[in-house]
């Protein structure tokens, strides 16, 4: 697919945004460019996440889990652009602490499938995964990109 510029700088601008809400707590600013049924498969449980609200619902539960906001930023993003699909991947870097007082560095692969529909970039799917080790099936949060 060749790449088209213009629209790589949108599909930036909204995973910028994405970045923005997660540092503002905000589950509903997280799903603004998410279609009504995005497939999500993020860390936490389930496997698998249908539909915008599931997303937001799913998203807001995570949140609760911290004391304070979440820093976040991709690292390493490459974005494709065609005319009606785009593709980024690469990797989130995400920082906060949860409410007992653990701080959580991650680093995870992040994959952004987007589908351009009446006129707007939305995505259709997310992936984010967690390397382990293969000996001791434990993830391996702390890989540098």
């Amino acid at each position: 697919m060749a790449g088209n510029r213009a629209e790589e700088k949108v599909i930036r601008s909204l995973i910028d945004d994405w970045y923005a809400a997660l540092g503002r707590g905000d589950a509903a600013g997280l799903a603004v460019a998410y279609a009504d049924d995005a497939a999500v498969a993020s860390l936490a449980p389930p496997l698998w996440v249908h539909g915008r609200q599931e997303y937001i619902n799913a998203m807001a539960a995570w949140f609760g889990t911290f004391a304070g906001p979440l820093k976040g930023e991709p690292e390493k993003l490459s974005i494709v652009a065609g005319d009606s699909a785009a593709f980024a991947n690469g990797f989130s870097h995400i920082v906060g602490r949860k409410k007992d007082g653990t701080p959580m560095e991650l680093r995870t692969r992040l994959t952004l499938c987007f589908e351009k529909r009446g006129g707007r970039w939305l995505v259709v799917a997310e992936h984010g995964s967690v390397p382990f080790d293969m000996q001791t099936f434990r993830p391996l949060i702390d890989l540098k990109a």
